[in-house]
């Protein structure tokens, strides 16, 4: 006949220890938020390894040249070369190749031909 016998262990709560579960991160979650930065660690490691160190400086001079880069305020900037250098343009959105349906401006503007335009600029 086999026993089996149940123990409870009774611990004191304090309000540290709710925090330790409140403040916990899955070792996932901490991986794929470093993600893009190991990425390109990785990628300059490699280059470095194949090219020599002057194809590594260049291609953080690329990425601190590009993040440094910014329209207006008032206007959103697209980073397209930045997402280049960090190879974040891997797939093809709809505004991609037909713009941002948001930002037309075809439905706004006054519609003006080729020769109006030319007119307009000689001053006619």
């Amino acid at each position: 006949m086999v026993q089996v016998f149940f123990f409870i262990i009774v611990v004191p709560i304090s309000s540290n220890f709710f925090s330790f579960f409140l403040s916990y991160t899955q070792p996932m979650e901490i991986i794929m938020t470093n993600l893009p930065q190991t990425e390109f660690q990785t990628r300059v490691r490699n280059r470095a390894m194949l090219y020599g160190p002057a194809s590594a400086i260049h291609l953080q001079m690329d990425r601190a040249i590009l993040s440094a880069v910014q329209r207006l305020p008032m206007l959103p900037s697209d980073r397209v070369g930045l997402e280049c250098v960090l190879n974040q343009d891997n797939t093809m959105e709809y505004s991609d190749f037909l713009g941002d349906p948001a930002l037309d401006v075809a439905t706004t503007a006054v519609k003006m031909t080729v020769a109006d335009i030319c007119e307009a600029g000689l001053g006619y």
